[in-house]
């Protein structure tokens, strides 16, 4: 045997019931708590004998002796450990519902009956409680045990020990010890008598009862009987009666037990009539009436004793009637009593129940008092914060209406600023204009001193022009500003407005934009005037939107066929070469086909070039496919960066795909000879041989190194051989040059003719300068193409234009 669970328990065992408890924790609930409710005060611990689990067989003999074996031995004894305290600590849960002190005593060992003998040797346990048999085998005849634990444990266990044995929580046998009536003081009290006990000992009072009566019926028998035989043993013995005397003599009879049974004496009975009267007495005649007497005495004995039988059997009777009676009151009393334990037992339960239900409920409305507490809490910060904020509001409303004033106040005064201002600008025009004619009239240098004059507005007539910035007005949004549809004296305009940031003053700013005014190219959008106050420019308004949009197909624009799409690279060209060959050399930087509108004709006009000029460019977008490489490497843009995004815009006019991987794509195309695979079909049927010299064009402009991409008088050479309609092209000889087709923009818009002299006007159109002076030596003032009346009739050359056509004249 080994223990389990710790050192050997101290215990009182005078003041200590030990109850044997099995594996099966139902099994022995009702045991546990039959000890629990009927040993008050008492203190109750636990005995169990725990039944180790054996290894598997060690087949090798190595490992059976072998530190692996000990190792398993002791992780099975651990394993054991904790089973044997889950089990335990389930009975403790079980009686800590109730007042009683516990305490465990567990071993272990292979027979459980001796180790329970062993145990109650070991510490003289003298109250002890164990289970008679199981639950299946209970039933309200039962008197002896059933179980063979228990009945070893009756026979075995020592006498000083007093053992309960008990089934289904009904106590079955009581094993009492040689001292308990010397003991009754040091007994355990019972609190609460079983019921079936107390029927069991009414029954053996009853049974010892009944055999009394018995008794006494069976010596009634005997002394009938003694009576009979009596009678017959007189008749035969004839000697004796004749030695008696005559005269009869009162004499008492007495059988074996008959009086004393009684306690009755039994008289000479009365003579017979017919022997009174008699007149001779013959001995024979004594003797007949001396037998009869005695005969009829024994028979009016027998005749009391039957009646007195009778009667008794009529008493024994009635009482065995009423001890049934009372045996079916007693029967029907157990089954009640059964019924309300089985009650009284299920309304325990549903009471726990219901105690438990009700604390879930008191934790859950002291959950919800906690967080509704929190709640408040918060409910009483955010008020906090509400006031504070309402404050704060109060404040700020306040100063938003000191402010108003203030506001209206500085509104007065600006009016009255730009009343003065404009005055004054008037003054300054008019100024500039005296000293301008003082200068023509003294230097006489007219047409070279004097350009075109840039008209400057007021932002009170550039927020009336785009009704106050409507949001509906606005065109676009980017990185350098946003742009607006305006109406300026009746005609129609786009006004940038540009960030704020920079350090150019107004005059700086004005200047600037000037110079980029005067640069007229049919392929450029025209800058109509500025307003340095809000630092914007007005453009000429293009209605037909960008490149951009044809290419996403955005407001259902048709797609370009490709001969528009080979008259638009070149224009593109033309309008970079122009930008390029200007006096200073002005760079685009920002080229991409949001930049590129369309007009009605679809005639492409380039805008925003010269924004670098106006603005400090502090950063470009690395993700923009349209930006040279070689700049994020330099740090500064230059004529090979627009080079480069002329690039991919041919490859998006060629493919009409996201310039991702296009380059990529093109270059495995033409490499491949499969450049039809390319290119877009919703522009027709490409030209293979056009196409495919078009792309070898735009990857020679997107190479990586900015020496090896082409110039663009060469491009735009190239470009303007591919105009050329094909059924032109499929008639050329060997030995014959194609007809000349100049671009529009090489051509005067009055004579229709390439122009020799292009010279610009003030209405920012480039003329032949035949046409434009005759033009205005007939009296007209106003603009051959807009007809809109010119500020004055400067000519300026355009050299750009000049060497453009030039260089087309030797191309040829």
């Amino acid at each position: 045997m080994g223990s389990i669970g710790g050192d050997e328990l101290g215990l009182d065992v005078n003041e200590t019931i030990f109850v044997a408890v099995a594996e099966d924790v139902e099994r022995s609930k009702t045991t546990l708590l039959w000890a629990a409710r009927n040993f008050s005060g008492k203190k109750i611990c636990l005995l169990y004998v725990h039944r180790p689990a054996r290894p598997a067989s060690w087949t090798h003999k190595k490992l059976a002796g072998g530190t692996f074996r000990k190792h398993a031995v002791k992780v099975i004894e651990r394993v054991d450990k904790q089973k044997v305290d889950e089990l335990m600590d389930s009975y403790l849960r079980l009686l800590s519902k109730t007042e009683v002190q516990t305490d465990k005593l567990c071993i272990a060992g292979q027979n459980i009956e001796e180790g329970i003998v062993d145990l109650i040797a070991r510490h003289n346990i003298k109250w002890f409680v164990m289970g008679a048999a199981s639950d299946k085998h209970y039933s309200w005849r039962m008197t002896d045990l059933k179980s063979k634990k228990a009945i070893f444990v009756c026979k075995n266990a020592p006498d000083s020990c007093h053992i309960w044995f008990l089934c289904k929580g009904y106590l079955i046998f009581t094993r009492t010890t040689n001292d308990d009536t010397s003991n009754t003081q040091t007994m355990p009290p019972l609190v609460q008598l079983d019921s079936d006990t107390e029927t069991r000992r009414s029954e053996k009072l009853e049974s010892s009862y009944m055999r009394r009566r018995l008794r006494y019926w069976r010596s009634l028998l005997e002394q009938v009987v003694t009576l009979v035989r009596n009678c017959a043993d007189g008749e035969k013995d004839t000697g004796q009666l004749e030695r008696e005397k005559v005269e009869p003599s009162p004499t008492t009879h007495s059988s074996s037990g008959s009086g004393s049974s009684f306690g009755e004496p039994v008289g000479p009975e009365p003579a017979s009539p017919d022997l009174v009267g008699s007149d001779t007495l013959t001995p024979s005649n004594v003797q007949e009436r001396k037998r009869e007497g005695n005969v009829a005495r024994e028979v009016h004995r027998y005749d009391k004793a039957m009646h007195d039988i009778s009667q008794s059997e009529r008493t024994v009777y009635g009482e065995a009637r009423n001890g049934w009676k009372e045996d079916d009151s007693t029967m029907e009393a157990l089954c009640k009593a059964k019924a309300l334990d089985g009650l009284c037992s299920k309304e325990l339960s549903r009471r726990k129940k219901l105690e438990e239900l009700l604390e879930k409920e008191k934790d859950e409305v002291k959950t919800v008092i906690e967080q509704n507490n929190g709640f408040m809490r918060k409910l009483q910060i955010v008020q906090g914060d509400n006031l504070r904020l309402e404050s704060q509001i109060t404040k700020l409303q306040d100063l938003e209406k000191e402010h108003g004033e203030k506001f209206d106040t500085a509104m007065e005064l600006l009016k009255s600023f730009r009343q003065k201002r404009d005055e004054i600008r008037i003054d300054h025009e008019n100024a500039i204009k005296e000293v301008n004619a003082l200068k023509r009239l003294i230097k006489g240098k007219s047409v070279e001193s004097s350009g075109s004059e840039m008209l400057d507005y007021s932002f009170m007539e550039i927020n009336e022009a785009t009704n106050e910035f409507d949001p509906s007005w606005k065109l676009g949004e980017g990185k350098y500003g946003s742009v607006y549809k305006g109406n300026l004296q009746n005609l129609q305009v786009a006004v940038k407005m540009l960030p704020s940031y920079g350090s150019q003053n107004h005059f700086e700013f004005e200047r600037k934009v000037e110079i980029l005014s005067r640069l007229r190219h049919p392929h450029l959008v025209t800058i109509m005037g500025t307003c340095p106050e809000s630092r914007s420019v007005i453009y000429q308004y293009v209605p037909n939107g960008s490149l951009e949009d044809c290419f996403s197909s955005a407001n259902n624009v048709p797609a370009l066929p490709w001969e528009s799409r080979i008259r638009i690279a070149s224009e593109i060209c033309s309008a970079l070469l122009f930008l390029h060959s200007n006096a200073p050399c002005i760079i685009h930087g920002n080229l991409k086909p949001s930049k590129i509108l369309l007009d009605s004709n679809l005639v492409t006009k380039i805008s925003d070039y010269g924004i670098s000029q106006l603005i400090p460019v502090n950063g470009i977008d690395k993700s923009d496919p349209h930006v040279d490489p070689h700049y994020f490497v330099s740090g500064e843009m230059t004529l090979e960066s627009d080079v480069y995004s002329f690039g991919m815009i041919l490859l998006q006019l060629l493919t009409r795909r996201p310039l991702s991987g296009v380059l990529r794509d093109v270059k495995c195309a033409v490499e491949n000879d499969n450049i039809s695979a390319v290119l877009d079909n919703s522009g027709g049927d490409w030209p293979i041989a056009r196409g495919k010299k078009l792309a070898n064009i735009a990857i020679r402009c997107c190479k990586r190194n900015p020496l090896n991409r082409p110039d663009l008088a060469v491009v735009l050479r190239n470009i303007d051989r591919m105009k050329a309609p094909l059924s032109e092209t499929s008639s050329y000889n060997s030995n014959q040059k194609p007809p000349r087709k100049p671009p529009s923009h090489y051509l005067c818009p009055i004579f229709q003719e390439v122009m020799k002299d292009p010279l610009i006007a003030a209405d920012g159109f480039t003329y032949e300068a035949e046409a434009i002076r005759e033009w205005l030596a007939n009296g007209h003032d106003t603009s051959p193409m807009t007809n809109l009346k010119m500020e004055d009739c400067n000519l300026i050359p355009n050299h750009a234009l000049h060497l453009a056509i030039q260089d087309w004249h030797n191309q040829w």
